[in-house]
């Protein structure tokens, strides 16, 4: 593929990802990068749920490794002894990625690299049909989220593999997000519980009141995962005590079955 090339030794590997800038990193490069992902499946357009799945996440980054970091992730890897699998996991509902570290940090790791499948397929719909921004870069598809997302962990990857650790709050990371893909935010705004409930006007801590069993409850949304937790007062019996001193009961309720509560607590 486009751009591969040898390395000696784990040292010119990563001196080479040390030295790395694509600070000016345009639009039309990640196209290029995902027109040449696509001629592997032609048979997939940009949108397609269809990446959704480990083995194009797979895949994407073998495109990255070949087109941008020449194999020098994959010599760092080899050097180390370590091993990486790439999936896409729909239990992250709040994340759009994540890299998950095993074992001694100065020894044989494994790295478990994820994106949202969960987040990427509730993206680009008819009820949020983008752009969605992802790390201050704006994706007006699936694929393009796909790369934007896995770039990011990819920064992540990279990091253990040079550092032994990463954080995408410190500064290196940020400065080797921007230099290699121009990221200038380690945030997005794929369609999670969060940003759907922010788009109903409500929030955690809201006052919010739902259906169930045929009588309208009333209660506080106390988090947000794939769905709501709403805590309701309720008698000592039924419920547990928190710090205010009132006993609660807890509803999982989806969000499209809330309301804002504009009445009165009985």
């Amino acid at each position: 593929m486009e751009g591969e090339r040898d390395f000696e030794s784990a040292e010119t590997a990563r001196r080479y990802l040390l030295s790395l800038r694509r600070s000016d990193h345009a639009v039309l490069e990640r196209d290029r990068m995902a027109g040449r992902y696509l001629e592997l499946f032609p048979e997939l357009d940009r949108n397609e749920r269809m990446f959704l799945v480990g083995d194009y996440v797979t895949f994407l980054f073998e495109v990255y490794e070949r087109m941008v970091f020449k194999g020098a992730l994959s010599t760092l890897i080899e050097a180390g002894n370590h091993t990486v699998a790439f999936s896409a996991n729909p239990r992250l509902s709040r994340a759009g990625g994540r890299v998950l570290a095993s074992g001694p940090r100065m020894g044989p790791r494994r790295f478990d690299v994820q994106v949202s499948s969960y987040l990427l397929a509730r993206s680009f719909t008819d009820l949020r049909p983008g752009p969605i921004k992802i790390n201050g870069i704006y994706a007006r598809d699936r694929l393009t989220a796909m790369m934007l997302v896995l770039e990011h962990e990819l920064v992540h990857l990279a990091e253990f593999l040079l550092y032994g650790r990463s954080s995408c709050s410190a500064h290196r990371f940020r400065r080797l997000a921007y230099e290699w893909f121009g990221h200038t935010e380690v945030t997005h705004s794929l369609a999670s519980a969060r940003v759907e409930l922010h788009d109903m006007g409500l929030r955690v801590g809201s006052r919010v009141c739902f259906e169930y069993k045929g009588q309208t409850v009333r209660g506080m949304v106390n988090r947000v995962t794939k769905r709501a937790t709403v805590l309701v007062r309720c008698q000592p019996s039924e419920g547990a005590l928190f710090n205010d001193g009132h006993h609660y009961c807890k509803y999982y309720v989806g969000l499209s079955s809330l309301r804002a509560d504009t009445g009165q607590e009985e």
